[in-house]
């Protein structure tokens, strides 16, 4: 939102305003600055120097403000000799940038593609030597690639050192975009399948989120073909989307402006930053579409399954979760469900199917059906089978994998090993099916992986 008006003071307000307004304590953890915080031109030695008009009192410190907050800090560079907005990039300075970045004490470099070969084996290069450069710098530096999905990045982006790269050009704040502008029916379109080997460490990223800004962002309101800005439950339903996917939470609006409680409530809501925070990492599996409505589903680490449907007309529809069109599910099978947008768990049990009572709209005014229940543009549930129902809906999330996981009430267990790697680990990308003493999985994704079944012990 301030683009070019980056400052050490507004990185200083919005540190406080997220610890103030409890963003730190639900989850968002960092702040990345972009493009333009760059003097015009670097130190005699080549080092990489802030703008001391609009860093005054240096990046370090400016850093280590944030770091006192509780919050991490990422910077911007591009792999060309200019950045998008035309400031000295970091191709051929990879390890004299990496290395003062370390020694201002950043936590995550964005490292767009601007100007830049378009051919994927260049990209590959330039995106390893700054992952090699960053690795060799120090400090543990979280490397995110943003070439846009251009290049199908999901299917090498982790050989560069990063663990997150973007599938998509830059969001726009609208429901639709038009061409080269990407609102959430693009977002859908790009992101509905399954794209390369995907889980932990290896995020496919659609891009920063536009709750709250309301159509007053700058460049975000570019190549709108509805908008510029969306309904609530248009944010909503991002938001929601952006968790099924596993995709990184990254807040775009102006944090030294006010934030009205509706918007606070979409991005603090506990229930979905737990489905996007699992500690599986899997992007959503696109189910099938009826309509306009699009159904996905996703397998959490503690057995749940989290479920989706989302409206993509503009007129009322009922929806229907019919189990047998979702393969996690069992269709003999009872479950607990728990509404995620509501955060509240349904009175009874649900088995086959059923029917949510929220008639899914997408009309921009706030409405009810007969009995008063609102209407909603997204829906999403947390499914628990009544024989795993003695665990919360949200159980802490571990800081480390696990080397075995069990997989059924005998506490059988399954025991993987990455070969891309030789390094034993538990698979984060989903739940493999067991038939006949031999393991298969529904999604094909998870192939490079050798998994070893071990039985019960007696």
């Amino acid at each position: 939102m301030v683009q070019d008006k980056i400052s050490t003071q507004v990185v200083k307000t919005v540190a406080d305003n997220m610890v103030k307004l409890g963003l730190r304590d639900a989850g968002y953890n960092f702040i990345i600055i972009d493009d333009l915080w760059h003097a015009p031109q670097r130190n005699s030695d080549g080092t990489p120097k802030e703008d001391p008009a609009k860093f005054p009192i240096g990046m370090g410190a400016t850093v280590k403000y944030v770091h006192d907050q509780g919050l991490k800090f990422g910077i911007y560079s591009d792999a060309a000799p200019k950045t998008c907005a035309g400031a000295y990039g970091s191709y051929g300075y990879e390890n004299i940038d990496a290395k003062q970045y370390a020694k201002w004490g950043v936590d995550l470099l964005k490292y767009d593609y601007c100007g830049a070969p378009g051919d994927a084996v260049s990209a590959q290069q330039r995106y390893k030597a700054m992952g090699d450069a960053l690795k060799a710098s120090g400090r543990d530096i979280l490397f995110y690639m943003c070439e846009w999905g251009v290049r199908e990045p999901w299917k090498w982006g982790s050989t560069t050192g990063a663990t997150t790269w973007r599938a998509t050009y830059d969001t726009r704040d609208c429901w639709q975009g038009k061409s080269g502008g990407i609102g959430v029916m693009q977002s859908i379109a790009a992101m509905k399948d399954p794209l390369g080997l995907l889980g932990v460490n290896r995020f496919n990223d659609a891009d920063m989120m536009c709750v709250a800004i309301h159509g007053t962002g700058k460049s975000s309101s570019d190549l709108c073909l509805t908008g510029p800005g969306m309904t609530q439950d248009e944010y909503r339903t991002q938001f929601a989307l952006w968790c099924m996917w596993s995709s990184p939470l990254t807040l775009s609006f102006d944090l030294t402006k006010p934030l009205s409680a509706d918007d606070k409530a979409i991005i603090t809501n506990a229930d979905l930053i737990a489905i996007d925070q699992d500690a599986m990492g899997q992007q959503a599996e696109f189910v099938g579409q009826e309509g306009n409505i699009y159904y996905f589903m996703k397998d959490l680490e503690n057995g749940d399954v989290a479920i989706s449907a989302t409206n993509v007309g503009s007129t009322q529809q009922q929806v229907k979760f019919d189990f047998s069109k979702f393969s996690a599910l069992n269709i003999k099978g009872r479950y607990l469900a728990r509404d995620c947008q509501a955060q509240k768990t349904l009175e009874n049990e649900v088995e086959t199917g059923f029917t949510h009572h929220c008639a899914l709209t997408r009309h921009r005014r706030v409405q009810t059906d007969p009995e008063g229940h609102r209407r909603c543009a997204s829906t999403h549930f947390g499914l628990r089978s009544i024989q795993h129902a003695l665990r919360s809906f949200r159980d802490d999330m571990p800081t480390a994998q696990r080397l075995t996981v069990s997989i059924s009430a005998t506490a059988s267990a399954l025991h993987c090993l990455n070969v891309s790697t030789g390094a034993d680990t538990l698979t984060p990308f989903g739940r493999p099916i067991i038939k006949d003493g031999v393991i298969s999985s529904r999604n094909r994704s998870h192939f490079s992986y050798f998994c070893l079944y071990l039985p019960p012990v007696h």
